[in-house]
């Protein structure tokens, strides 16, 4: 293993804007399918309160005795039990000291949030840590969601995402803030919806449990804390840091190496997301240290990918591939599924620089079978673009249309404007290049009302260029 000298990441994802993924777990191998749900279990919950981890959230998705059907409604209660000592804060905390409890449905799924959310009513007390007054939730809080399922959803099972963000505190400290996501598998039929389940009725009665998670617990913490939000200033993140400073100094003093080594990892990110890349480097080999100590295989492959991110930014492309591997294989003893697409995807990009085609594909076509596997349809979207960019920078256009062909039919059911543009745009340069003109020209044109919708003007931009390239050949006609 080389020696850990450098060290810096700032996760990121194509498809949209996240802030500084820290960390995520996820449970099976690359290989290995999805358990099969017992008929009767549990409801979907994550660990039990500890001292580390003083908050255990509860799912249970209440549904009739029946597959659910396209458009109907049911409700979701997500229960947060409280370690003794500890609390949570409620929805409507001001943002201006501690963090607000939020919780949401992550978008791409089959599931939307049908109305609002109810949630307990919260304690208020003076808070001696902050200097104002709180409100908070000790003990338990159970937060009830309306959700209907999507319209256009095929039968089977489909999996319930939630995600609660917040920050736990007690007397003396607070610890960082994290989102945990918990998912309930839920099946669904064919059919219109039933007249007592209408998204403008009220749910059927429960009869069913939440089906368990197929991910042991997934936890997602980021610097941003919630989904889509624009990445964080640089004054934000020089705030970031002098927070996580004191509580890494609390770490220490109380001797908690795990929270140390995630707060150092966490504040070699943002370090990194200034542009001090030293700084990160120093705060990363840190955490990676307390890892090993810990042998905390999860926080040891997460730190190893970054190094991988950071020496592929610098160039030096070999280094950064031995990390990826040492990352890729600790991330999946870990049993660490979305981290290892990450790494994957991260493996097969350094592959098609080196023009290394073959492995690329390799890579990619295994984080596509995971994310198929986990239900993902974004990413699968994603992973077929990947492919499709693959196979046209290796020079098989026929290959490349037929990848794109498939991520492009994706997003247009998902209605994701921005990346239909982009695809076509890909797809009119692909059959320009095979001689046929006219089929470029009909994809430049769908890809500008695409770019239109979405108000992406990079992609307009495209699309305008290469129409007026095309227009005046002969035998190319615009479209009305």
């Amino acid at each position: 293993m080389p020696e850990p000298r450098i060290f810096r990441l700032i996760f990121f994802c194509r498809a949209s804007l996240l802030a500084l993924t820290i960390f995520a777990s996820h449970s099976s191998l690359a290989q290995a399918p999805l358990a099969a749900p017992h008929e009767n279990p549990p409801d979907a919950q994550a660990d039990n309160p500890d001292g580390e981890n003083p908050i255990a959230w509860k799912l249970k998705a209440e549904t009739p005795a029946r597959a659910l059907k396209p458009g109907e409604s049911f409700t979701a209660q997500l229960t947060a039990q409280i370690a003794a000592g500890w609390h949570i804060y409620s929805i409507d905390q001001a943002p201006s000291g501690p963090r607000p409890t939020r919780i949401t449905l992550p978008a791409e799924q089959s599931f939307k949030l049908a109305g609002k959310m109810e949630a307990p009513p919260p304690q208020t007390a003076f808070d001696e840590n902050f200097g104002f007054e709180t409100s908070f939730y000790k003990n338990s809080a159970a937060f009830t969601l309306p959700v209907r399922v999507a319209e256009d959803v095929m039968p089977g099972r489909h999996q319930l995402r939630i995600n609660a963000y917040f920050q736990t505190c007690n007397d003396r400290l607070c610890l960082p803030p994290k989102t945990v996501q918990l998912v309930a598998e839920i099946n669904l039929a064919t059919g219109a919806a039933t007249p007592e389940n209408r998204p403008d009725g009220t749910p059927s009665p429960s009869v069913n449990q939440g089906v368990p998670s197929p991910v042991e617990s997934a936890a997602i913490e980021s610097l941003a804390g919630l989904e889509n939000q624009a990445l964080p200033s640089d004054g934000e993140l020089v705030q970031e840091i002098a927070r996580r400073e004191r509580e890494l100094r609390r770490w220490r003093n109380t001797g908690n190496a795990r929270w140390e080594a995630e707060t150092l990892h966490q504040i070699g990110a943002a370090y990194f997301s200034l542009r001090e890349k030293q700084q990160a480097l120093d705060y990363y080999e840190q955490a990676l240290r307390l890892w090993r100590t810990l042998k905390d295989r999860k926080g040891e492959g997460k730190t190893l990918n970054n190094v991988g991110l950071t020496l592929r930014s610098q160039g030096e492309l070999s280094q950064a591939l031995d990390y990826y591997r040492q990352a890729l294989e600790l991330r999946r003893s870990a049993r660490d599924r979305e981290g290892e697409i990450e790494t994957l995807n991260n493996m097969g990009r350094l592959h098609s620089e080196l023009s290394q085609y073959e492995q690329a594909i390799n890579y990619y076509q295994q984080s596509f079978a995971l994310r198929q596997n986990l239900g993902d349809r974004v990413g699968k979207a994603d992973s077929l673009h990947q492919l499709g960019e693959v196979y046209e920078a290796s020079g098989d256009n026929s290959k490349a249309r037929d990848f794109y062909g498939q991520s492009l039919r994706l997003w247009q059911a998902m209605e994701k404007k921005r990346e239909e543009a982009h695809i076509l745009n890909h797809l009119g340069a692909i059959h320009s290049d095979l001689g046929e003109k006219q089929e470029a020209l009909d994809h430049y044109q769908k890809a500008l009302q695409a770019s239109r919708a979405a108000k992406a003007n990079d992609e307009e931009a495209i699309a305008l260029k290469r129409i007026g390239q095309l227009s005046p050949e002969a035998g190319v006609k615009q479209k009305n």
